[in-house]
């Protein structure tokens, strides 16, 4: 099982969490993380080479 979490960059609260399971993809989970507000995306160099 993995833990995905969207966090306020400011604040340091996290807003949004998902739990998959360990096959599943970062960049698949990606999208349902983030807030219509939201204006900058942090993550692993894994994620960002995904593909």
């Amino acid at each position: 099982m993995k833990l995905h979490v969207g966090a306020d960059a400011n604040s340091g609260l996290v807003h949004t969490a998902a739990v998959t399971a360990a096959n599943v993809a970062d960049v698949g989970i990606l999208l349902s993380l983030l807030r219509e507000d939201d204006r900058a995306v942090y993550g692993m160099r894994a994620v960002c080479s995904a593909g």
